[in-house]
């Protein structure tokens, strides 16, 4: 019951959060939806585990968390009547749909789905390639018992865990609210997996501007991924590829160079995102920073308190998946220089980088096991390996 609340507290505060999202034209409910589950779920998450330094991870940081949930709702109520109907008048008012957008959540959500399981016995299954899924189970399940890393984690066993993606961290506040593992993973993953198509389709649809174009264009993304780069290695010669003939004209052959190394060409989501949780979670946010920043640099204006929150949806980032912060706070940086704001107005171009600045050092601070791979993921083995292109090494 606790989980529960906690959830739908979160989505409320998502779409308070959502309104004052202004550069999107045609707001629909779905995108309304997409919107407040990935802000929602961001700041929920972040309150709670702000208030675990105080209270410990316990039902305690989760009840003043959803105390401060329920203050924040009373307040837009209070100064701006955001209650149910607002939430009818203006969310659920426009509910049109596309056969592209169909197309995209019938293609995504599927995998996330259907890709792992509960049996009768309580255990959790999953299939496909979903390498990394009990690493994630185990790090929610740390969180939870505030233990030290099992043996199955074998870089981090036997260490206290630290830092390990804020995303488990939400399910970990699932568990702590009464919910089992299985839902509390699953859940969250039909939610983030309907915000990721719905928010890559009205990208799409916000640059592109046409269904057609939209269509195109989400087919090139699904299938065109790792595989056309396997190739590529495989004609410049890739070193653990040296003892396989590469034959263009050989299915036998292409098809060997797509599924290498892991991963398939004509299945990149369940492949590539599928199993990739903090992704997920990210991928949908990573893409409204976007929307808002093309926006801003199309039309040279935004609102001043949206690009605000785009670039502390950025800061807070970090902990969620650092990549995504890598990418997205130089983009952010450079669009508020070129802003034609002034230059007290211009200093919000650092707030992604103070935000994550403490964060950061968490990371970089905390013990490390032998073999931590950190940032580089050439350190974890079998992953990164040099290509010898034209006699140089990369």
């Amino acid at each position: 019951m606790l989980g529960c609340v906690f959830l739908l507290l979160s989505l409320w505060i998502g779409f308070l959060i959502e309104d004052y999202i202004e550069f999107f034209e045609n707001k629909t409910v779905w995108l309304r939806c997409a919107c407040a589950i990935t802000t929602g779920s961001m700041f929920a998450t972040w309150i709670v585990f702000g208030l675990s330094f105080v209270f410990g991870f316990s039902k305690s940081a989760l009840y003043a968390g959803m105390i401060c949930m329920a203050a924040y709702a009373a307040y837009e109520h209070i100064r701006n009547g955001k209650n149910f109907l607002w939430f009818k008048k203006n969310v659920l008012q426009q509910k049109k749909i596309s056969f592209v957008y169909i197309g995209l959540l019938l293609y995504v959500m599927p995998f996330y789905l259907f890709g792992l399981w509960e049996t009768n016995t309580g255990d959790i299954v999953y299939r496909g390639n979903y390498t990394d899924f009990s690493y994630h189970l185990s790090i929610v399940s740390a969180f939870v018992e505030q233990t030290r890393f099992l043996p199955l984690d074998p870089q981090s066993a036997g260490n206290k865990m630290s830092y390990h993606f804020l995303v488990n961290f939400h399910s970990a506040i699932l568990c702590k609210g009464g919910w089992n593992p299985f839902l509390s993973i699953i859940i969250p993953q039909i939610l983030f997996s309907f915000a990721l198509a719905t928010m890559l389709y009205y990208f799409y649809l916000l640059v592109l501007k046409t269904e057609t174009a939209v269509l195109f264009a989400a087919v090139l993304f699904m299938l065109g991924h790792i595989g056309f780069f396997n190739l590529v290695f495989a004609f410049f010669g890739h070193p653990t590829l040296q003892n396989m003939t590469f034959d263009p004209m050989s299915w036998i052959s292409i098809k060997e160079q797509l599924l290498f190394p892991f991963f398939n060409f004509l299945n990149p989501i369940i492949n590539y995102f599928h199993p990739q949780r903090p992704f997920l979670f990210s991928f949908p946010m990573a893409l409204l920073v976007l929307s808002g920043i093309y926006s801003s640099f199309k039309q040279r204006d935004i609102a001043f308190k949206t690009f605000f929150l785009l670039a502390m949806f950025v800061g807070l980032m970090t902990l969620f998946h650092i990549h995504t912060f890598f990418i997205l706070a130089p983009l952010v940086f450079l669009d508020a220089l070129y802003l034609p704001w002034n230059f007290r107005q211009k200093l919000i171009a650092l707030l992604p980088l103070t935000l994550s600045f403490w964060q950061i050092y968490l990371i970089l601070s905390q013990p490390k096991v032998p073999g931590f791979s950190g940032f580089d993921v050439h350190k974890l083995g079998g992953g990164l390996v040099d290509l010898n292109i034209l006699d140089s090494v990369f």
